[in-house]
């Protein structure tokens, strides 16, 4: 049988095969669209840690991803109708019965493809936005949904291909889509590889129409992928500013000398004012394991407190304790004389619900680790995100703000980069900004930083140092011990979960009472 092209390539004129096409595109998109949204709800209830919702949401995306697209369309076409006679007006059309249908199916996946996403963005970026006194809806709007979408792109688009031909089985309730369509044509002349070709070109076409779109999604919302506009190369070129004007004639000196050591003077002895955070005989267990052991600890306003101490000695889980991103299994934890996370109990303390939680952590700021910068903001909008979520400052006044506190921390010349373009020490930087943003009472520094290459330490010091000659409160991991010498107004050691010493630092490093606490301070200098 000879292939009549002059026939195929007429059938490109023919106003059908393109009403049909359009039909099709219609419905695949429409039904994608609200298979997306019905699915990231499914995925976030799946995800939610309630028993009840994840096994609703679980039962969800096995009965829509067990049963057969085609007997979903037949059954929500006939069956339902005749079960709620109120849908019949709806569901008597067939696109209405197919966008069901598929929308329904369709969603079932997705949930699973944004379940993935959810998956991959890592706890250490949550418990960053706890820490910016984030609830859980903030959390997900600004944090989570935002990197899981990104990284669900791909399986979505899948989704879609895979969506668009599906629509072919709505012809069997006499939706007259493309597949269809075709079917009629040659059913009258009997070309049938001609019409066929035609309709697989047209289908070719519009899913290349959508993986244009697709990629362009992508490198838009790509962070990582070099930018060409003019202020994004201006950013890239701009040198970096001094860190502070307290500090910077630290940081010129630091840089020639050891890194950890840090040439501002410690400040005076604080007034003995009152409380402001406070753990009262505070037990945490991690994994079977006792990792904090009836803990006391306080610490005054305008005090710089720096804990000392092995790996594993419970130092960051105290911390975490303190501004409740871990819930503590026996023991008080108070903000200013007043319960912090927790309510009484009968048999211990009960944890409050996040969003009652949030408003006293953005109290008790958190510089972390590893930074943990959220990497699709730029720098500005990490430090402005949550003061203007907040309503502590407007959009229009946003910018001004984060760029004085970026120069705080010599880094507003970088405010349009992202993290992935700074080094360590600079992200640091950016991150205690971020913190000062919520104009806390009390900051927490958790092994600011152990993440850092030695030469980039200094500039993390001094941008502490200055904030301790500020008189901020704060409440220091850390083994760098010139530091602590220098900056500290009190010493803690802890070893095993238990505070084992505490004082001064010229007590603490020249007279340690402990025996634990000299052997330890023997070892840091030895090993240095």
């Amino acid at each position: 049988m000879q292939f009549d092209w002059s026939y195929a390539i007429g059938l490109f004129a023919d106003g059908g095969v393109w009403r049909a096409a359009a039909a099709t595109l219609l419905l695949a998109t429409v039904s994608w669209v609200l298979a997306g949204i019905l699915g990231l709800g499914v995925a976030l209830v799946k995800q939610s840690g309630f028993r009840v919702s994840s096994r609703t949401g679980g039962v969800y995306v096995w009965f829509f991803r067990g049963v057969p697209l085609l007997l979903l369309i037949i059954f929500i076409y006939n069956a339902v109708p005749q079960a709620i006679p109120a849908s019949r007006g709806f569901l008597s059309n067939p696109f209405n019965a197919g966008l069901v249908a598929l929308t329904l199916s369709g969603s079932a996946y997705m949930a699973e493809v944004f379940r993935s996403g959810l998956k991959a963005v890592g706890p250490e970026q949550r418990d960053a936005g706890r820490a910016l006194g984030f609830g859980s809806r903030a959390l997900q709007r600004f944090v989570i949904v935002p990197q899981a979408f990104r990284i669900a792109i791909p399986g979505l688009g899948n989704e879609y291909v895979s969506n668009l031909k599906n629509t072919s089985l709505v012809s069997v309730i006499s939706f007259v889509e493309l597949t269809l369509a075709g079917q009629r044509i040659y059913s009258l002349n009997f070309r049938i590889l001609e019409t066929l070709t035609v309709i697989g070109i047209v289908y070719l076409a519009m899913v290349t129409l959508f993986s244009t779109l697709q990629n362009q999604l992508e490198a838009r919302l790509d962070v990582w992928r070099p930018r060409k506009s003019r202020r994004a190369r201006a950013a890239a070129e701009a040198p970096v500013a001094p860190v502070a004007p307290a500090a910077a004639e630290a940081g010129r000196a630091g840089a020639e000398t050891a890194p950890a050591t840090v040439p501002a003077p410690r400040p005076a002895a604080p007034p003995l004012g009152p409380v402001v955070l406070e753990a009262r005989q505070v037990s945490k267990n991690l994994g079977g394991r006792e990792i904090l052991r009836k803990v006391d600890f306080a610490v005054r306003r305008g005090e710089v407190c720096v804990l000392i101490g092995p790996s594993g000695s419970g130092k960051s889980t105290l911390l975490r304790c303190l501004n409740r991103l871990l819930t503590i299994d026996a023991g008080t934890v108070l903000l200013d004389d007043e319960p912090f996370g927790y309510r009484a109990g009968a048999t211990g303390p009960r944890p409050e619900p996040e969003r009652r939680v949030a408003d006293q952590r953005r109290r008790v700021g958190m510089v972390f680790q590893r930074f943990e910068l959220f990497p699709h903001y730029t720098v500005l909008d990490n430090v402005t995100l949550a003061p203007r979520h907040f309503g502590s400052v407007s959009r229009a006044q946003a910018r001004e703000y984060g760029l004085r506190l970026l120069a705080k921390v010599g880094m507003e010349t970088h405010a349009d980069k992202y993290p992935h373009q700074l080094s360590g020490g600079q992200q640091q930087r950016v991150a205690i900004a971020r913190t000062l943003a919520l104009e806390p009472e009390v900051i927490l520094f958790d092994e600011p930083t152990s993440a850092l290459d030695p030469e980039l330490v200094n500039e993390v010091l001094n941008v502490i140092a200055a904030l301790a000659a500020e008189g901020m409160t704060m409440i220091i991991v850390s083994h760098e011990m010139g530091f602590a010498r220098r900056v500290a107004h009190r010493v803690v050691f802890m070893d095993e979960g238990s505070i084992l010493e505490e004082g001064s630092p010229q007590q603490m490093f020249t007279a340690p009472t402990h025996s634990r606490t000299r052997q330890f301070l023997a070892a840091i200098s030895h090993g240095d």
